[in-house]
This record gives structure tokens, C-alpha cells and sequence, in this order.
């Protein structure tokens, strides 16, 4: 159903249709009553007719606005309750947010702060302390009194701007400043200054500080919807208000980054005076930084190494290296990771032959993560031609060498032959010694069989001859007979040379050489004790019958000195016992023969040495010296003592034997 056409909305056309309506109900009504013939209510009807015309235009021109009005500051006033509740809530958070704010910049370890347009603080956080500041003692005061005075100028905008007028920069160029006026692009970042403490008294105190600070502008509120454009963009409708900015410490990062400038340039000295050539490839072997040794390898300078590839520079081709002759370090330290030394062959400017050994190894930068390459160069030319020069001479020393080789054996061989006769004459003592031995050994048992001979003729010529007494001689000339049998042995064993070396107890071996012998030291008067407490480490890996030689030839040097005393109770003691590590045992033989002369002493082993004119041979104590410490790995020393001479034997204690 289509909606009608609404009166109301039009209160003029509203009020015509109204009156309109009313004028024709009365005509109609008029027309009833004259027919009816009731004119007596005429004047009624008209009073009623008039007050019905004036009741609507009454509504519509006083009381429908005054209605309208009313409900009108009735909306108004609930809208100015939510608009309050609104801004209660508002300025709620505000204070909220502008508390965290406070907060939030107290906390900061950088100085935060506001100045106006002429450069007093308006605004600044507590960070301000570390100069020993509150942010009471700075508010109100002009900047300058927190930069060093030197520097003042070169951050303040009255100083620095009028040194830029009709220039362009561009951002990049543009000057930085403390109380800075520009935003966006063209804002004060990285401005370094230094920043005096409070109370400071030196420029040592002094702390560096870097500002980045924008400029505050106003709104215009007035100004027109097209002053937000054009090239400067909204500053056009602001009013400049001051500038914003953070001071941050940074003199930790300045120290370091000045010690790194300190150890980097130390570092480039040191490389300069260095044998080695250094430079600093890219991934694709352009030389970024060289040494002063690496330009004098490649005869070039640094700028004419600078930016050129490596190949270019050291070995004047175009190609990179990458044959059998000069392999390049790079490619094998990209796969691998690890260093790589390579030698190849470069030449000069000169067209000089050059030998280089080549290490190349990686680095990366710490911030970027970029790759670059050392690449170290040793010029072995020098080296690589002694090498040369010493292989010709080591062939020339191998034909020396053959040739002394010759001459060496020949020398060996006539030492050996010195030693052979050495041997035989040590021998031919030896068994002298061994026929007087044996001979004195023999004579009580050859003279028990020589009685007991001529006892069988007298029993023979007395009729005393039975089967009883020839068994008893039998028996007692049996005895004797092994008894001489058993000496003989016993120094053919004595005096057998061992092959092989056995282990041996040097107690057990001096005994029974003391009972092959005793006979002899016996009858010259001269006694003979041996000594080992029970805890003495005694066995030794060598040679028993050697061994029996060097104490027998100790034992007689002391019997011959000790008869060369008249009237002397001969005495010779043989001590064992252990070092204080118990790897060592030694074989001390001392005796009272009166020792030997200082100017001697030193000789005594010395071959064909001897005091005892033409009855010593000097091959004794030589061969005992060789026998102890060149056999069997020992010592043989000599020393004199109180009345006479002590030899002392040091062998290691047994061991795993092989």
C-alpha cells in the first residue's frame, strides 16, 4: 500500500487545508441549518468556526516550535552527559597514559628532553642524573649548558643555519643540530657531542653523547584546508613550538670503537712490517687491501691493486687460476671452509720467476655477514733456490759420504782387528791366570793320588792288598780325580763368553766366583766379605760369565795393590745394595791397598794402561769398562778412599726381558 502524502510535514499547506476544510464543513453546515430553518445558532456556529481556524495555527506558530525546542535541549543535554562521561573516561586514560609516559621516559637510560624556541629546557627525564643534574636544575636553562663550549656553535641552529642560506644538501648533507626544527627525513640523527658533567673540572670527564632531535610544531587552527599542502607538507600550517630529542651515552661505544680504530691501525702496522703478503680479497677475488709486502710481491701499489682481480695483479692474466700448476686456494677454502696453502709461480714486473706459497683462509663480518678472504703470500724464492743449491750438494755428499764410508770401514776394521788382538791378549792373561789357577787347584788332589799310589806298593810289598783297601783307593782317587775334573770345568765355564743375556742374581754370581777363588786370596793373607741386606733388589739382565770377569779383575787389582804393602792384614769388602729409587743396584769393592796416584787415576781404563810394568798387560780394567758399560748398560767408577780404592758397578734392576 502506497504511503500518503504527509500534511504535517508542511505546516503552511497543513493549516490551508485545515482552514480550507473547516470553511466548507461551515458552508455545508449553513446550507443544513437554512433549510432547516434554524438560524438562531448562526453567531455560535461562526465563534466555534473562528476558534477551530485559529487553534491550529496557534500550534504550529508557538507551541509546536517551543515542543520542538524543548525536545531539542533535552537531547542536547543527554548528549552533553555522554559527551562528559566520555570525557571523564578520556582524561582517565589520559592521566593513566601520560603517568606510564612518565614512567616509561624515567626509566630510559637516555636523556629525553624539550626545549622552546629559543633553546630553554621545557621538558627533560630523569635519565638527566648521570650528569649530575635534576630535571628541576635544567628546566628553564638554555642547552648550552649541557654541551661542551667548544661545540655550542657547531649544533646550535643560530649559528649553523646562516652558514646554509640558498644551498641545497639534499638529506643526506643536511646539518645536524641539537635544537633541531625539521622532521621527517631531513630530522637530526647520529649528531655526536660531548656532554659536561656537573661540577666536572676536566675535559677528561667529559662524557660523548648522541642527539637525535625533531622539531615540535602547533596545529594552525585557523588556517585553510589547502595550507596542509605543498613541498614543506604540514609544517606550512603549524606553528613551530621547539624541539624533542634524545641524548644517548655513548662514550663506552666511542671508547671501543676508538680502541678498535687503535688495534685495527696497530694491527695494519704490524701487518706492514711482516715478510708476509696480506691483502683482502672479495668472493670473487678482487683485491680490497694489501700490505706494503704484498705491493712489493706484485710491483704494484696499493691503488693499482685496489678493486682489480687477484689473477690480474700476481699472475697477469685475465683467467682465473685454476690449473695443475697454480690450483687456486680459494676454491678449495669455499668448499671445505678450512685454510688451504697452495705454491705457484709468479712473476714480477720484471718478468722475474718468482716461487709464492699461497694460504687463503675465511672471514666473516660480524655485522653484515658478509664473507671476505685472507689471502697470504710467502715469497720462498730465496728458500726455493737453497733447496736447489742443497739437493746439488747433498748429491755431492752422498759421493763424500760413500767415499767416507769407505775409509770408515776400513777404520772399523782395523779397529775391530785392535780389539780382536785386545782380546787375544786378554785371553792369553786370562789363561795364564786360568793354568795358575788350575795348577794350584791340582796340587793337594794330584798329591792325595800320589800317596795314595805309592800306598798300594807298600800294601802290595806288606801283603796288604785286599778287595776292602782297593776300593777305598779307588774311591779316594775317584774323588780327587772329579774334584780336578770339576776345576777345570768351572774355569772353561769361567772363562766361556755368554751369547745371550740372561737374568742373574749379582750375589749368587759374586759367591760362587768367591768359591772358585778363595783358595788364592787365602793364602796371601788378604780377606774377602761380601754384604747385601735381605731387602736389596739383586737380579740384573746381562752377562754371568762377563760379570765374573769384571769382579775377578776388580779382586786381583786389589790383591796386587794390596801385596805391594809389607806387612799388611789385606782386607776387601764387596757391598750391594740399592739407589733411592730402587732402580739401580750397585756393587761397591773396596780395599785398604792404599789407593791410587791422583795423576793416574783418570787413566787407569784407558787401553794398554799399567803400573805394574812388564807384568800387566793394561787390558784388564779397559775391558771391564767396556764390558759394564757397553755390553750391559751400566757404570764402572773409581774413586780413592781412606787407605785404599773403591770401584763401584751401577746396572738397572731386572726388568721384562725382551
Amino acid at each position: 500500500m502506497e504511503q500518503g502524502y504527509d500534511y504535517r510535514s508542511k505546516p503552511v499547506v497543513f493549516a490551508a487545508v485545515v482552514v480550507l476544510s473547516i470553511g466548507v464543513s461551515e458552508y455545508l453546515v449553513m446550507l443544513l441549518l437554512e433549510r432547516f430553518k434554524i438560524i438562531r445558532y448562526r453567531d455560535i456556529i461562526d465563534a466555534v468556526t473562528l476558534s477551530l481556524i485559529i487553534s491550529p495555527v496557534l500550534y504550529y506558530i508557538i507551541f509546536n516550535p517551543m515542543r520542538e525546542k524543548i525536545n531539542r535541549i533535552k537531547n542536547l543535554l543527554e548528549d552533553k552527559d555522554r559527551l562528559n562521561d566520555s570525557l571523564s573516561r578520556q582524561a582517565s586514560i589520559y592521566n593513566e597514559l601520560q603517568f606510564e609516559y612518565r614512567f616509561l621516559l624515567d626509566t630510559l637510560p637516555d636523556i629525553v628532553y624539550k626545549i622552546d624556541a629559543n633553546g630553554n629546557f621545557t621538558f627533560v627525564n630523569n635519565a638527566i642524573t648521570r650528569l649530575g643534574y635534576t630535571p628541576e636544575d635544567i628546566i628553564g636553562r638554555h642547552f648550552s649548558v649541557l654541551i661542551d663550549q667548544d661545540e655550542v656553535d657547531l649544533i646550535s641552529s643560530a649559528s649553523v643555519l646562516s652558514n646554509y642560506q640558498n644551498k641545497a644538501t639534499g638529506d643526506d648533507a643536511a646539518p645536524k643540530l641539537i635544537d633541531e626544527r625539521r622532521t621527517g627525513n631531513r630530522c637530526t640523527r647520529g649528531l655526536e657531542v660531548h656532554l659536561v658533567k656537573r661540577h666536572a673540572t676536566s675535559k677528561d670527564e667529559l662524557i660523548v653523547g648522541e642527539i637525535s632531535s625533531s622539531g615540535i610544531y602547533q596545529l594552525d587552527a585557523d588556517a585553510s584546508k589547502k595550507a596542509y599542502t605543498g613541498s614543506l607538507g604540514l609544517i606550512k600550517t603549524h606553528k613551530y613550538a621547539g624541539t624533542s630529542g634524545v641524548i644517548r651515552d655513548i662514550t663506552k661505544r666511542y671508547n671501543e670503537i676508538d680502541s678498535m680504530v687503535n688495534i685495527k691501525n696497530m694491527l695494519e702496522d704490524i701487518t706492514q712490517g711482516m715478510s708476509l703478503g696480506i691483502s683482502l680479497l672479495t668472493d670473487d677475488s678482487v683485491i680490497l687491501w694489501a700490505n706494503k709486502t704484498a705491493e712489493r710481491h706484485a710491483g704494484r701499489t696499493l691503488q693499482e691493486m685496489i678493486g682489480r682481480y687477484c689473477n690480474e695483479i700476481l699472475h697477469q692474466h685475465d683467467e682465473p687460476c685454476d690449473s695443475q700448476f697454480h690450483p687456486c686456494p680459494l676454491h678449495e677454502v669455499k668448499e671445505t671452509g678450512k685454510p688451504s696453502l697452495k705454491l705457484h709461480t709468479h712473476f714480477d714486473n720484471d718478468g722475474n720467476k718468482r716461487y709464492i706459497e699461497v694460504t687463503a683462509y675465511p672471514i666473516t663480518e660480524s655485522d653484515t655477514g658478509v664473507v671476505r678472504y685472507i689471502h697470504v703470500t710467502n715469497d720462498i724464492t730465496d728458500k726455493h733456490m737453497l733447496q736447489e743449491e742443497l739437493k746439488h750438494k747433498n748429491a755431492m755428499l752422498n759421493e763424500i759420504n760413500t767415499s767416507l764410508g769407505k775409509l770408515v770401514d776400513d777404520k772399523v776394521a782395523e779397529i775391530r782387528h785392535k780389539e780382536q788382538l785386545l782380546i787375544q791378549q786378554s785371553k792369553m792373561a786370562a789363561m795364564g791366570e786360568m793354568m795358575q789357577m788350575i795348577a794350584h787347584q791340582w796340587y793337594q788332589p794330584l798329591n792325595a793320588i800320589s800317596l795314595n799310589v805309592q800306598d798300594i806298593k807298600d800294601a802290595y810289598e806288606y801283603g796288604e792288598l785286599d778287595q776292602k783297601y782297593m776300593e777305598e783307593v779307588v774311591d779316594i782317587t775317584l774323588t780327587q780325580v772329579n774334584f780336578m775334573a770339576k776345576t777345570i770345568d768351572d774355569f772353561r765355564n769361567f772363562y766361556t763368553l755368554s751369547k745371550k743375556k740372561v737374568r742373574f742374581d749379582v750375589k749368587n754370581n759374586i759367591e760362587v766366583l768367591f768359591s772358585m777363588f778363595a783358595q788364592v786370596f787365602k793364602k796371601i793373607d788378604i780377606d774377602i766379605s761380601i754384604m747385601a741386606s735381605s731387602d736389596v733388589l739383586m737380579f740384573i739382565d746381562g752377562y754371568p760369565n762377563e760379570f765374573k770377569h769384571v769382579i775377578l779383575n776388580m779382586l786381583n787389582n786389589s790383591k796386587d795393590a794390596i801385596t805391594t804393602q809389607p806387612h799388611l792384614q789385606g782386607r776387601i769388602e764387596i757391598n750391594i745394595y740399592n739407589n733411592e729409587q730402587r732402580d739401580k743396584v750397585l756393587i761397591s769393592i773396596k780395599d785398604n791397598g792404599g789407593g791410587i796416584p791422583a795423576h793416574i787415576i783418570e787413566r787407569i781404563f784407558d787401553p794398554y794402561f799399567t803400573t805394574k810394568d812388564m807384568k800387566g798387560t793394561g787390558v784388564g780394567l779397559y775391558m771391564s769398562k767396556t764390558i759394564i758399560e757397553t755390553h750391559m748398560g751400566g757404570t764402572l767408577t773409581v774413586t780413592n778412599v781412606e787407605g785404599g780404592t773403591e770401584f763401584i758397578i751401577t746396572l738397572d734392576v731386572a726388568g721384562t726381558l725382551d
